[in-house]
C-alpha cells in the first residue's frame, strides 16, 4: 500500500510516494530518485521493488507536484531548471531524505538513497552536503561537481555504477569524481562497465541483474555494519562466544530461472540473549532477504 507524502520547498509542493513495510519503524528506508523524466512509473516501480526486498521505499519528487515530462525536450527543460540552481537541488533532496525518515521513524543511519541519471547526481549531492544517510548508489548518474561542497566531510558510503561508453560522462569526469571523493577520504567505489552506454545499455545484450544485485548487496553491507556498530554499544567484547551472522540474499537469475545465493558474512562476539533474533528480524526482514545465526567454527 503506497502513500503520497507532501512536503514543501517554499511554496512548491513536492509529492513523494512512500511504500512502507509492515513494520516501518524497524526497517531501513531507501530513497529512489528519478531520471530527468521526473517521478514517473519507473521510479515508483523501483521504490516498490525496495519495499518487496524488505526496505521501505520512497519515490522522490524533485520537480514539484509530481511533474513528469512526456518528451525528451520536456524532460531536459524540467531537469535544467533544477540543475541551474544547485542549492535548490540540494535543498530538495535533503528535504526528501528528512521527510522519508520522519515518516517511518528511523534514524538516518538506517537510510540509503539510489538514483538514476539525473537522480544519480542528486544522491551524490546528498552525500556531498555531509548528510548522515548511510549510503548512496548512483546508476548511470551525472558527476558534475556542484561547486559549493568542496571540503565537506562525506560520511556516506558511495557506490557508482557507470557505463564506460556513456557519452554524457567523459572519462575526465569519472577521474574527477574519484579525485573529489578521495580528497575528502570518502568511502567510495566506481564500477565501470565496458561496452555499456548511458542508462546502462549493454551492447552485448546482457541483462542488468548484476547491477541490481550489486546495489542490493551494497545496502546489505550497510545494514550489517550498522548492526555491528549497534552491538558494540550494547555488549562487551571479552570472552564471549562467537556467533556467525550470515546474510543470504536469494535472487532469481533472469536468464536461467535458477536461484543463486549471494552471501555476506561477518564474525563478531555477542552475548546470547532472547531478544537477539527479534533484533535481527527487526533490523531487516521481509521479501527474500533473511538473517540467520549459526555457531562460528574456526
Amino acid at each position: 500500500m503506497s502513500q503520497q507524502i507532501d512536503y514543501f520547498d517554499n511554496d512548491i509542493r513536492l509529492e513523494g510516494v512512500l511504500f512502507p513495510t509492515e513494520d516501518p519503524a524497524n526497517s531501513p528506508i531507501v530513497l529512489v530518485v528519478p531520471t530527468y523524466a521526473g517521478r514517473d512509473d519507473f521510479t515508483l516501480e523501483k521504490a516498490k521493488m525496495m519495499n518487496q526486498l524488505g526496505f521501505s521505499g520512497f519515490a522522490v519528487d524533485m520537480y514539484g507536484e509530481g511533474k513528469t515530462g512526456s518528451t525528451p525536450e520536456e524532460n531536459m527543460e524540467l531537469m535544467q531548471a533544477v540543475l541551474d540552481d544547485r542549492e535548490m537541488l540540494q535543498r530538495r533532496i535533503k528535504m526528501a531524505h528528512q521527510t522519508a525518515i520522519d515518516q517511518v521513524g528511523v534514524n538516518t543511519n538506517k537510510s540509503a538513497a539510489i538514483g538514476f541519471c539525473f537522480g544519480g547526481l542528486c544522491v551524490l549531492d546528498l552525500a556531498r552536503t555531509g548528510s548522515s544517510v548511510a549510503g548512496v548508489v548512483s546508476f548511470h548518474g551525472l558527476f558534475n561537481p556542484p561547486g559549493n561542497t568542496d571540503g565537506n566531510k562525506i560520511s556516506s558510503k558511495i557506490l557508482v555504477l557507470h557505463g564506460n561508453d556513456d557519452p554524457m560522462v567523459p572519462h575526465e569526469s569519472v577521474n574527477g569524481l574519484a579525485n573529489e571523493l578521495t580528497a575528502v577520504n570518502a568511502d567510495w567505489q566506481i564500477h565501470a562497465y565496458g561496452g555499456t552506454s548511458h542508462a546502462l545499455q549493454f551492447q552485448n545484450c546482457l541483462k542488468n541483474i548484476d547491477l541490481i544485485l550489486c546495489s542490493v548487496k551494497f545496502l546489505v553491507h550497510l545494514v550489517i555494519q550498522q548492526f555491528l556498530q549497534l552491538m558494540k554499544s550494547v555488549t562487551k567484547f571479552s570472552n564471549l562466544p562467537r556467533l556467525h551472522l550470515l546474510a543470504v540474499l536469494h535472487s532469481e537469475e533472469l536468464e536461467t530461472g535458477q536461484p543463486s545465493h549471494h552471501r555476506a558474512s561477518h564474525n563478531f562476539p555477542i552475548q546470547s540473549h532472547p531478544p537477539l533474533q527479534e533484533l535481527f528480524h527487526g533490523l531487516m526482514c521481509g521479501g527474500s532477504l533473511h538473517f540467520y545465526l549459526h555457531p562460528f567454527r574456526h
